[in-house]
């Protein structure tokens, strides 16, 4: 965090902060779509059937078939603490965000500080530039000029454009760059690129490849560790068994990741604290 604490919107600026890979490390409808797929995979017909109509509607299909337990999301200590100082300065504070309405209001239950939420609903998916125009609006219905604006993605370009304070959670530096060529007012709130080698390095189990350096063994013990077709085929082998490995322990990092959640240790694996791009997320 940067010194954001200490550039809090004026107490009489509305604050809009985004949900997704910004007040939480991860991906809301992402998340739904993988519980489903390991839980109730009965539905995933269905799933593609209503994917086909459209966000919103999918999204509230989603929303009533699968019921995310978002007391364990990875949350974001610093978008939490800079809100929570805002709203007790006395400003408004308003959730803004792509997810379903079912789900960004359970949200807010939990958290309790969020004043209104805005979100999609069944006719629109409130992203990009139907997003600007809800705060906008919303805005006006408060007779305000301005307004402070948290978020994460090119997506939000046209909100931040627009925004009086526009501060951003960034993930990866050519996104960061990006967005900020766009909108030069743009300040990063939280960065969380810092250490995203070592997380994949983890999430992989890269240091339980070395037990595969047992396949050159036998060809150690025939003295025939320098005929290159030998040991061609088995490094083939040996990456096989690494690759087959990292993938089996993704498998079920995903499947596991609810679960690891609410586990005083297995919460800090790349995955569930959100240090890691899954790759079915992004």
């Amino acid at each position: 965090m940067n010194d954001a604490a200490s550039q809090l919107p004026n107490h009489g600026m509305p604050l809009f902060v985004d949900l997704d890979d910004t007040l939480i490390a991860t991906d809301i409808l992402w998340e739904q779509i993988i519980r489903l797929i390991f839980h109730k995979p009965y539905l995933i017909p269905s799933m593609i059937w209503f994917g086909l109509n459209g966000k919103a509607r999918f999204k509230e299909w989603l929303s009533k078939k699968i019921d995310l337990p978002v007391e364990h999301l990875p949350w974001s200590k610093a978008v939490i603490d800079y809100a929570r100082k805002h709203k007790d300065r006395g400003g408004l504070l308003i959730l803004s965000t792509a997810t379903h309405e079912n789900i960004a209001l359970k949200i807010n239950e939990h958290l309790g500080i969020f004043d209104v939420v805005l979100a999609t609903n069944g006719d629109t998916n409130l992203k990009g530039s139907h997003k600007a125009q809800a705060i906008a609006e919303y805005n006006v219905s408060l007779n305000k000029k301005h307004y402070a604006y948290v978020g994460d993605s090119v997506s939000d370009i046209p909100i931040w454009e627009k925004a009086t304070e526009a501060w951003m959670v960034s993930g990866r530096p050519s996104l960061e760059s990006r967005c900020r060529k766009a909108v030069p007012h743009l300040k990063v709130l939280e960065s969380r690129e810092v250490g995203y080698f070592s997380n994949w390095i983890k999430l992989l189990r890269v240091r339980q490849w070395s037990k595969n350096i047992l396949l050159f063994l036998p060809l150690l013990l025939a003295h025939k560790i320098l005929n290159l077709t030998l040991f061609a085929t088995a490094s083939a082998a040996v990456l096989s068994f690494c690759f087959a490995a990292s993938g089996v322990y993704l498998f079920n990092d995903t499947s596991d990741v609810f679960k690891d959640r609410s586990h005083p240790l297995k919460k800090l694996r790349p995955l569930a604290s959100g240090s890691c791009p899954c790759l079915f997320l992004y």
